[in-house]
């Protein structure tokens, strides 16, 4: 339930994750400096939520075209 996700939501291991993939990929949606990053719950997961960050800018490129459609959206 979303109940048991918030009780073991931890920000400050979503700010490291956060400033783990920002430091490999240099993506421009997360800061760079670390005590800026948001790392709420909300913020996390609209960050993350459907894998396009993530596929953006780990793949550097490989992926030629991301098609999202509303099945994707959770």
């Amino acid at each position: 339930t979303l109940f048991q996700i918030m009780a073991n939501y931890d920000p400050e291991v979503a700010q490291k994750c956060l400033a783990y993939i920002q430091a490999i990929t240099g993506c421009s949606e997360i800061p760079s400096d670390y005590d800026s990053i948001d790392a709420s719950h909300d913020h996390f997961h609209e960050l993350l939520y459907n894998g396009m960050l993530l596929c953006k800018y780990v793949f550097l490129g490989s992926v030629r075209r991301i098609k999202l459609t509303s099945a994707h959206i959770i």
